[in-house]
Protein backbone atom coordinates (compact mmCIF):
# COMPACT_ATOMS: atom_id res chain seq x y z
CA UNK A 1 0.00 0.00 0.00
CA UNK A 2 1.25 3.59 -0.78
CA UNK A 3 1.67 5.44 2.39
CA UNK A 4 -0.03 8.44 1.08
CA UNK A 5 -0.72 11.69 3.01
CA UNK A 6 -3.77 12.90 3.74
CA UNK A 7 -3.19 16.56 5.16
CA UNK A 8 -5.49 18.72 5.33
CA UNK A 9 -8.29 16.52 4.54
CA UNK A 10 -11.36 15.81 6.39
CA UNK A 11 -12.73 11.96 7.06
CA UNK A 12 -15.87 11.29 8.11
CA UNK A 13 -16.59 7.85 9.24
CA UNK A 14 -19.49 5.62 10.71
CA UNK A 15 -19.09 2.94 12.94
CA UNK A 16 -15.81 4.36 14.12
CA UNK A 17 -15.68 3.38 17.55
CA UNK A 18 -14.39 0.22 17.29
CA UNK A 19 -13.67 -2.59 14.22
CA UNK A 20 -12.51 -1.54 10.69
CA UNK A 21 -13.93 1.79 11.42
CA UNK A 22 -11.39 2.91 14.35
CA UNK A 23 -8.87 1.03 12.28
CA UNK A 24 -9.40 2.83 9.56
CA UNK A 25 -9.53 6.42 11.64
CA UNK A 26 -6.09 5.48 13.12
CA UNK A 27 -4.69 5.11 9.65
CA UNK A 28 -6.31 8.49 8.59
CA UNK A 29 -5.00 10.03 11.59
CA UNK A 30 -1.45 8.96 11.15
CA UNK A 31 -1.58 9.92 7.90
CA UNK A 32 -2.48 13.58 8.95
CA UNK A 33 -5.76 13.85 8.42
CA UNK A 34 -8.69 15.38 10.34
CA UNK A 35 -11.20 12.77 11.70
CA UNK A 36 -14.74 13.04 12.39
CA UNK A 37 -16.08 9.62 13.44
CA UNK A 38 -19.52 8.55 14.75
CA UNK A 39 -21.32 5.16 16.61
CA UNK A 40 -23.56 4.25 18.45
CA UNK A 41 -21.88 2.51 21.22
CA UNK A 42 -21.06 5.28 23.49
CA UNK A 43 -18.67 2.66 25.45
CA UNK A 44 -16.23 2.47 22.94
CA UNK A 45 -17.00 6.33 21.82
CA UNK A 46 -16.18 6.68 25.64
CA UNK A 47 -12.40 5.08 25.28
CA UNK A 48 -11.55 7.18 22.36
CA UNK A 49 -11.32 10.26 25.26
CA UNK A 50 -7.89 9.24 26.15
CA UNK A 51 -6.48 9.30 22.25
CA UNK A 52 -3.89 12.03 22.29
CA UNK A 53 -5.39 13.78 19.17
CA UNK A 54 -8.91 13.82 20.78
CA UNK A 55 -10.55 17.49 19.90
CA UNK A 56 -7.48 18.31 18.16
CA UNK A 57 -7.73 15.94 15.23
CA UNK A 58 -10.32 13.24 16.33
CA UNK A 59 -13.84 14.15 16.81
CA UNK A 60 -16.25 12.08 17.69
CA UNK A 61 -20.01 12.05 18.23
CA UNK A 62 -23.06 9.85 19.53
CA UNK A 63 -25.45 8.70 16.32
CA UNK A 64 -27.51 5.98 15.05
CA UNK A 65 -26.48 5.81 11.72
CA UNK A 66 -29.94 4.71 11.30
CA UNK A 67 -31.99 7.58 12.68
CA UNK A 68 -32.30 10.60 10.11
CA UNK A 69 -32.21 13.15 12.71
CA UNK A 70 -28.93 12.29 14.41
CA UNK A 71 -27.00 11.81 10.97
CA UNK A 72 -28.57 15.19 10.12
CA UNK A 73 -27.23 16.12 13.80
CA UNK A 74 -24.18 14.42 13.02
CA UNK A 75 -23.36 16.56 10.09
CA UNK A 76 -24.37 19.94 11.26
CA UNK A 77 -21.63 19.38 14.40
CA UNK A 78 -19.23 18.43 11.43
CA UNK A 79 -20.41 21.30 9.11
CA UNK A 80 -19.93 23.83 12.36
CA UNK A 81 -16.39 22.09 13.23
CA UNK A 82 -14.63 22.49 10.07
CA UNK A 83 -16.09 26.61 9.41
CA UNK A 84 -13.50 26.43 12.34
Amino acid sequence: MVNQSLKNKKIIISAGASGIGLATAKVCLSRGATVYLCDIDSKSLNKLNKHPLKNKRLFSYLCDASNEYQVSDFFEKVKKKTKK
